[in-house]
């Protein structure tokens, strides 16, 4: 006798407790699939000719503390060719910033509009000037390709921009 599978499709805003099978977020299943995900993006743009320069030129480090998976990553801009630590450092940082991990994974494919994550508190500045990081904005806008194609590389199914 053939069994029948009912799934329940629930929609986040319907249910903001909605659970899935691995945790919270909808792309993690862990802060180490994270780190893998977010180290090999984080090095590209450090090493990537044009964009590179610009962001080390903004001489900010900047700090991401995310939730669901808890992790933490640092991209220190201050050492000669900046460096990328996944995990707690003791890097001073001039931006600090908290959101959940599907967050940021929108925000890098290009499907999250700061301003409007700000607003809603998806994304919280605990630490630096609004004026900063929206100074990073046009000089981060090709680093979405990028994040797509780390993403392809790492063998997640992405649709083009």
């Amino acid at each position: 006798m053939a069994q029948w599978i009912t799934y329940h499709v629930i929609p986040d805003a319907l249910s903001p407790f909605f659970c899935y099978p691995w945790g919270m977020s909808k792309y993690f299943q862990s802060a180490e699939q994270l780190y893998d995900v977010f180290e090999g993006f984080f090095n590209a743009l450090r090493t990537h000719p044009t964009l590179a320069p610009r962001v080390l030129k903004l001489g900010n480090n900047l700090r991401f503390l995310i939730e669901d998976p808890v992790a933490e990553m640092t991209v220190d801009t201050k050492t000669p060719g900046g460096r990328v630590i996944m995990g707690p450092s003791d890097v001073a940082c001039e931006i600090v910033m908290r959101m959940k991990a599907d967050a940021g994974h929108r925000f890098w494919l290009g499907d999250l509009n700061l301003m409007l994550a700000l607003t809603k508190r998806e994304i919280v500045v605990e630490r630096g000037a609004l004026s900063s990081i929206l100074q990073l904005l046009p000089v981060l806008k090709p680093a979405h390709a990028i994040y797509r194609e780390t993403l392809r590389n790492k063998g997640w199914v992405c649709q083009p921009k």
